[in-house]
């Protein structure tokens, strides 16, 4: 376990993003749990001076106006709490939707090469892991730093009224009273921090089923999109029977060692609390009787001594539960922190203003990926210019998805430069750089959004311009079949009227997106790979006429794209091979061009 001092840096830590997240709802809890703390030493303290105004027949004089102000005080503090408690709520559920969406935007911010790192997409589930299976990260230091100052509250009350107690003499029997509450008190922090410390060990065991039972419950078997393969293949009973088993042999056993945990440690605590009790009663008893006060201070020490020691006993518990918090605060802050992509840059683009003589230059560029030793891109030197439409090819796994991922700013060369118009361009600032290409990735993902709304990758947005570009890659045919035009939902998500498309038809969109965006430069990364290679020629051939006036890039390990093509680029095995026109190309009988062309030309035929 790490120091206290680390620990409590990492707590305060908490408390700070839990402040940032929502600014009022700690500040309200401490307050909350002050009041919550003193309301029981209200009636511990007004039940003493009733009880003496009965035994003195004080019966109009102290005992109804003694009655209204407890009833009162009651009323007020209930009333209060009340309040206070609605309101915590509300900010409650706020922060846990502001949290949520933190942990889950944090991926729209980060590095790509982080975002493509599984690690950290383990990172984030293993921080949900945490908070669901036992309620550690930042939902643990909210409720059991608010349990800690309503215990500590507590703690400096009952010290308050129990003190005159000890003051009226010191007999042996104060002494060893006083000395048995500090040992049953060591006794409850030793008991509940080995409770907790084994609690959290035996809990790990759960994390198996979580996993597993929270992706087939949660996002399989209760998702649309598997209902016909559940039916069709009988997967439920599948599904029941994994769920069963690691029932079985991962919560059954967890069970059974958190019962035992908890019987083993808690029968000595038990014990313990019931002999102070006895010695308590026993001890504020006698003094009663020898007349060395009030038979109302009996209520007063007894009550304030139990709550002395129930609060002693929750605060060790909180604090063990936040020092045990640490791993959880530590994975989070760690996940959040993560660099985020770089927007630095200070040159400035505007797209309305350069012409078709702009160009990207890549000199003597290579590039591992995070974490291995093997070149994507090894020593690759191009020249991309806005006036042609160029080709990239080669068989699967030749870079050239790395390449675009380059050129996109995605990831960093590992050695050499990119430029544009000559600048490097990690000197531009990354809007203006962005705003310079649409892509459509092969691994493309549509909103469960209108389509109108999908194209524009907005709310507001020109209607006719949409509709321009859904015509562009052959589907305004289907836009009029659509019951609400537009504003049609794709998929049901959200929307139970919503459409189910092919595979195809997503790829137009994905298409009709890209050229809807308006940048000079579009690059297609085999995104028509649902297409049989005739259909895929067909929308390259009208998509290329569509973007007459635009810079071109296809991606493709098919050769339809190249025909329609200035200049094609090939790559084999990270290795820049060849460049050239398509029957520059094909006169090089020994080069991987002609070995692709020949391998598909039958479909071309």
């Amino acid at each position: 376990m790490k120091t206290l001092k680390h620990n409590i840096k990492l707590i305060l830590k908490g408390l700070n993003e839990i402040r940032r997240l929502k600014k009022h709802l700690l500040s309200l809890s401490i307050i909350t749990a002050a009041f919550e703390a003193i309301y029981p030493f209200i009636n511990i303290y007004m039940t003493g001076l009733i009880i003496d105004a009965i035994a003195q027949n004080y019966w109009w004089k102290k005992l109804v106006p003694l009655v209204c102000v407890t009833v009162a005080l009651n009323f007020m503090m209930l009333l209060v709490l009340n309040i206070f408690n609605s309101k915590i709520r509300i900010l409650r559920q706020e922060f846990d939707l502001l949290y949520e969406r933190k942990l889950n935007r944090k991926f729209a911010y980060l590095k790509y090469e982080e975002v493509e790192n599984p690690a950290v997409h383990a990172q984030k589930e293993k921080i949900k892991e945490l908070r669901n299976m036992s309620g550690k990260g930042l939902v643990c230091i909210l409720s059991s730093f608010q349990s800690a100052v309503r215990s500590l509250v507590a703690i400096i009350a009952a010290i308050t009224l129990i003190c005159p107690l000890f003051g009226y003499d010191n007999t042996l029997f104060s002494v060893l009273l006083f000395a048995c509450i500090i040992f049953n008190v060591f006794l409850n922090m030793n008991a509940n921090q080995k409770i907790t410390q084994k609690m959290y060990i035996i809990l790990n065991d759960m994390i198996p089923f979580n996993k597993v039972g929270g992706y087939y419950l949660d996002n399989y078997i209760s998702t649309y999109h598997a209902g016909k393969d559940i039916r069709l293949y009988n997967q439920k009973d599948f599904v029941d029977s994994e769920i069963k088993h690691l029932f079985d042999e991962n919560v059954k056993p967890t069970i059974n060692k958190l019962g035992k945990n908890e019987l083993k440690y808690r029968t000595l605590t038990t014990i313990s609390a019931v002999f102070i009790s006895a010695l308590t009663y026993l001890f504020v008893g006698l003094k009663a009787i020898l007349g060395e006060f009030n038979v109302g201070m009996v209520v007063r020490y007894i009550g304030s001594i139990n709550e002395f020691t129930n609060a002693i006993s929750t605060f060790m518990i909180q604090f063990t539960l936040l020092r045990s918090n640490s791993e959880a605060l530590a994975i989070y802050f760690d996940f959040i922190e993560k660099p985020e992509q770089s927007k630095d840059g200070f040159r400035t683009i505007d797209i309305g203003t350069f012409s078709n003589a702009a160009y990207f230059e890549f000199k003597n560029v290579s590039f591992k990926y995070p974490g291995s030793d093997i070149y994507a891109l090894k020593n690759v030197s191009a020249l991309i210019r806005f006036d042609r439409k160029t080709a990239i090819v080669g068989k699967n796994g030749s870079g050239k998805t790395t390449f675009i991922k380059l050129l996109c700013r995605l990831y960093t060369p590992c050695e050499g430069q990119i430029l544009f118009n000559g600048t490097d361009i990690q000197e531009f600032k990354y809007e203006d750089y962005a705003s310079l290409m649409a892509v459509v990735f092969q691994d493309f993902q549509l909103l469960s959004a209108p389509i109108g709304q999908n194209i524009s990758a907005s709310n507001d947005f020109e209607e006719k311009a949409v509709i321009r570009c859904i015509g562009a890659v052959g589907l305004y045919e289907k836009l009029e079949s659509f019951h609400n035009g537009l504003g049609t939902y794709i998929y049901k998500d959200f929307d139970q009227s919503g459409i189910e498309i092919s595979g195809g038809e997503a790829q137009k969109i994905a298409l009709a997106r890209a050229l809807y965006k308006g940048s000079p430069l579009i690059i297609l990364d085999e995104p028509t790979s649902a297409l049989d290679p005739i259909a895929e020629y067909e929308i390259y051939k009208k998509f290329n006429e569509v973007a007459e006036q635009k810079a071109v890039i296809f991606i493709s390990h098919r050769m339809s794209a190249c025909t329609l093509c200035d200049e094609i680029i090939v790559f084999d095995d990270g290795i820049l091979t060849q460049t050239g026109t398509h029957s520059e190309l094909l006169e090089d009988k020994e080069g991987t061009y002609y070995e692709l062309w020949s391998a598909q030309a039958q479909h071309y035929i």
